[in-house]
């Protein structure tokens, strides 16, 4: 599912590159954080990522978490910055009652590149 999905991000022709690296950070995160979903939002999902000025934005949903774990991180794929925030449910939820546009608008354009149901 995984590579299927970052296989159909509407700016591909600019990531192809970065596919594997990219694979093996979300492999990473999954082992890591044990998450409910992931999903790509921002520019990239949106096909308004510009090679060289634009990040990657990662959503991952869990269930819960520790407390001293960093909620937003930074990783690097080659020559592109991965922004990966991290929330629960419960947060997300409260998050979209206020209206906080990342939120929202990852839900609502989004692509989920990981789901634990799936």
């Amino acid at each position: 599912m995984l590579r299927r999905s970052l296989k159909e991000i509407p700016s591909n022709n600019y990531l192809k590159d970065l596919i594997e690296d990219l694979e093996r950070l979300i492999d990473k995160l999954i082992d890591c954080y044990k998450p409910l979903r992931i999903i790509l939002a921002g520019s990239l999902a949106e096909g308004k990522f510009v090679r060289g000025l634009s990040d990657i934005d990662l959503l991952i949903i869990t269930s819960n978490i520790e407390a001293s774990i960093d909620r937003f991180i930074v990783h690097n794929v080659e020559d592109v910055d991965v922004e990966v925030t991290i929330v629960t449910e419960d947060e997300l939820r409260e998050a979209l009652e206020l209206n906080r546009d990342f939120y929202v608008r990852a839900l609502n354009k989004g692509i989920v590149l990981y789901s634990r149901d799936n």
